[in-house]
């Protein structure tokens, strides 16, 4: 292994001087290139930063304000992406105490032999504080129901980014915490299998240092995972809006129908594919199939709707109900899987 392909990346926001034995550990294992990010924690904890830039094998990066932990990952990945061409993995380690220096080189090293990988320190579940017990419970299921992603430990923070990867990283339009809930979506995405590594499960006071907050910070995160709901809702509020001002034109409810649909769902399709999945495949693909899956589940729709209804005596409000709650799983899947997910080459190339 040669270490001058590693360079370790940590976020700091207002950190304890065990940051400081932290990076002479990783030193000592021979680690060349540690970049840390004072994330505005501000005068107070400058002497900290000071002590850290004087060591040769350190660059400290500063925000003037704290704008999050996703900002200050992506401001050390553009900097290492620059400043260091011969760098193949990054590795994101906490500032809290709760990675050792043992363990952020293990990940290094699987990352360096998985370069299509994301590389993930996992703690143990049984010996996770509750709050982040129950984070990852939760976050794990939907992550494996909506996704397909089988991940133990979603709220790691010690990762191995392959190089390859950084720029997929750096076009992430989040800021704080959910913006390493959105690096393992985008994974799928960008074609990376994921590899997770046992590591030892630490907190200090009860993790007492850590700056996540258990409700705003975990609103955010589903926020994230929910987008998906929140477009359609987005595009259902258009569609009245311009069916209500078409009608008040022509007077015409025909017209004002198709004006709408059509409006609405051009509306949900940019959503889904610049804001939803940030899709790497053209657009010159993915509508023609999106249009395509519109068409066959309006005719699924419609089929199952009359079915119910006249073969079974259904009322034909409950059968639409229920019709358009699986039509509409049905369509989450199929675009996640067939329409917008999917790489314009290949990884490596």
């Amino acid at each position: 292994m040669s270490n001058h392909q590693i360079s370790v990346l940590i976020p700091a926001y207002k950190p304890k001087p065990d940051l400081i034995v932290l990076v002479d550990q990783l030193i000592a294992l021979g680690l060349e290139s540690i970049v840390v990010v004072d994330d505005g924690g501000g005068k107070e904890f400058m002497p900290i930063m000071q002590q850290l830039d004087q060591k040769e094998s350190v660059i400290v990066l500063h925000h003037a304000e704290n704008q999050g932990k996703g900002a200050a990952l992506k401001t050390g990945l553009q900097y290492i992406y620059e400043h260091h061409p011969d760098c193949t993995t990054v590795v994101t380690a906490d500032a809290d105490g709760q990675h050792i220096a043992g363990d952020i080189l293990k990940v290094a090293k699987v990352s360096l032999a998985n370069p299509t990988s994301l590389a993930l320190g996992v703690r143990q579940f049984h010996q996770m504080i509750p709050k982040s017990r129950f984070g990852n419970t939760v976050t794990h299921w939907v992550f494996r129901l909506f996704f397909g992603l089988e991940i133990s430990d979603t709220q790691t923070g010690l990762r191995g980014i392959p190089r390859k990867f950084i720029p997929a990283c750096l076009e992430i339009p989040f800021n704080r915490y959910e913006y390493e809930t959105e690096m393992l979506l985008i994974s799928k995405a960008e074609g990376l299998s994921l590899t997770e590594i046992p590591i030892e499960t630490i907190y200090l006071d009860q993790n007492k240092g850590s700056h996540f907050n258990v409700i705003v910070d975990s609103t955010k995160i589903y926020f994230v995972i929910f987008r998906y709901t929140l477009a359609s809702l987005a595009s259902a509020l258009v569609d009245y809006v311009i069916f209500i001002s078409l009608f008040g034109v022509f007077a015409s409810t025909p017209i004002s129908i198709f004006g709408a649909r059509s409006v609405s769902l051009f509306v949900n399709y940019l959503l889904l594919h610049y804001k939803v999945y940030y899709s790497q495949r053209r657009p010159a693909v993915t509508f023609p199939r999106y249009i395509g899956l519109v068409i066959f589940s309006g005719i699924l729709a419609t089929v199952f709707i009359e079915l119910l209804h006249e073969d079974f005596g259904w009322n034909v409000s409950l059968a639409k109900v229920v019709v358009e709650l699986i039509i509409y799983f049905f369509n989450f899947m199929m675009n996640t899987l067939f329409v917008f997910v999917g790489r314009r080459k290949p990884l490596g190339n």
